[in-house]
């Protein structure tokens, strides 16, 4: 595989991730919201270990 195919598939890789992943945090969020009854406030600050 040539070097630019490998960095267009890093590159697709990467797109992915960060599509499922933002994905999940929003459904984590509307689980937190609806599904437990909290806060948009108390949702957001339990995310807050995920920043770092």
């Amino acid at each position: 595989m040539s070097r630019r195919g490998r960095q267009e598939t890093a590159s697709l890789q990467g797109a992915l991730f960060n599509f499922a992943f933002y994905g999940v945090l929003f459904a984590m969020s509307l689980l937190l919201q609806q599904g437990r009854g909290l806060s948009e406030v108390t949702s957001g600050l339990l995310f807050l270990p995920l920043t770092g």
